[in-house]
């Protein structure tokens, strides 16, 4: 996805909270469940509880698509509409950890440490520091989960820093803006190009639903709504089936 350059505010990017989310009544849900449309029905639940189309809601709703939606039961579709509210619920932004995931993803990169005026942002390590997120050992900024080797100079992640490296990026991807160039650029500026570039590859790992003729489907928004890309064209469908009728066609 291109980038441009500039060094304007990045565009904040509506997150879930908790009590945003829970705003949603039982009757939200009934109504949700009882609309055939399965874009109209989601909308709805975003719209009251003020949250962007995201990728994992997107995902949970995209393995029964728009006709197998409109099929299904009011109950299977109720049950539908519970599994995006637990999934939109596990992302809920809080203060902490969240608001440093670029500076830990950039830690575990590293084996557990850093030199702080080796971090793509110096700035954001050292709050990271001052908020106690991190531990700031001499000129080191050492992840919370880190195991030291040698005293003060060499760490090393636990067994679980892979699973703990999905986490983060779990939170930078949710974060990021990807439709805004100048969110984009910031995140580019906090992990470095090698970090985003893998971030925006995992991002687009994370929208992809389907191959079909060896072309990715990946869920996107726009103006329009959630459209499905077909990868290495330009061309996105309002409907899964007509995506994949493209591809196929290709």
């Amino acid at each position: 996805m291109p980038y441009i350059m500039g060094h304007h505010k990045p565009k904040e990017k509506t997150m879930p909270t908790t009590s945003s989310l829970n705003k949603i009544t039982a009757a939200d849900i009934a109504r949700a469940a009882a609309n055939p449309d399965q874009n109209e029905a989601l909308g709805a639940l975003q719209s009251i509880a003020q949250v962007e189309t995201g990728d994992v809601a997107a995902h949970v709703f995209s393995d029964m698509n728009e006709d197998e939606w409109r099929a299904a039961s009011v109950a299977e579709r109720e049950e539908k509409v519970h599994d995006w509210i637990r999934t939109e619920m596990s992302y809920v932004v809080s203060d902490g950890e969240d608001n440093f995931a670029d500076v830990l993803a950039v830690l575990v990169k590293n084996d557990g440490a850093c030199l702080y005026w080796q971090m793509p942002d110096v700035a954001r390590g050292e709050a990271a520091a001052n908020a106690g997120i991190v531990k700031m050992v001499d000129d080191l900024l050492v992840h919370p989960a880190a195991i030291e080797i040698e005293a003060g100079t060499s760490y090393t992640m636990t067994d679980e820093a892979e699973q703990i490296r999905e986490e983060q990026d779990d939170k930078i991807i949710r974060r990021t803006n990807w439709d805004d160039p100048t969110s984009r650029l910031a995140l580019i500026e906090a992990v470095g190009a090698d970090e985003y570039n893998r971030l925006i590859a995992e991002h687009h790992r994370r929208q992809t639903v389907a191959t079909v003729n060896g072309h990715g489907i990946r869920i996107i928004g726009s103006r329009f709504g959630r459209l499905f890309m077909v990868d290495g064209t330009d061309r996105a469908f309002s409907t899964r089936d007509e995506a994949d009728a493209f591809a196929r066609s290709l």
